[in-house]
């Protein structure tokens, strides 16, 4: 598990496991995020998702999104923020919607 992170840190986090889905981040993802986020906190962030797992990741969304999706405003947020994500790159797999689908369950 990865140390305590920021919120923003988290929201990226989630946004890299949603970008990385196909195997590799596409340029126009990165730059969605870098809008969404500080360079620095973009950096922390991929730093340590680089150090997990996919289930590492997914047990660390789970177990954390209490801290850092606190209201229902925060969580729709997330949300519009993955589904831009995955339009990014002009390309919508079933893969993406099915991950991003259970995402958003899972951030409940």
């Amino acid at each position: 598990m990865v140390n305590p992170i920021s919120k923003e840190e988290f929201k990226v986090l989630v946004m890299l496991y949603i970008a990385n889905i196909d195997g590799h981040i596409h340029p126009e993802e990165v730059m969605l995020m870098l809008e969404k986020a500080r360079p620095q906190v973009f950096a922390s962030a991929s730093k340590k998702f680089g150090k997990m797992n996919d289930m590492e990741v997914l047990e660390y969304i789970e177990q954390s999104k209490k801290f850092y999706v606190t209201t229902e405003e925060e969580r729709q947020q997330i949300i519009n923020d993955l589904k831009g994500l995955i339009e990014a790159d002009g390309r919508l797999t079933q893969v993406e919607a099915y991950i991003t689908n259970a995402l958003v369950k899972l951030l409940k």
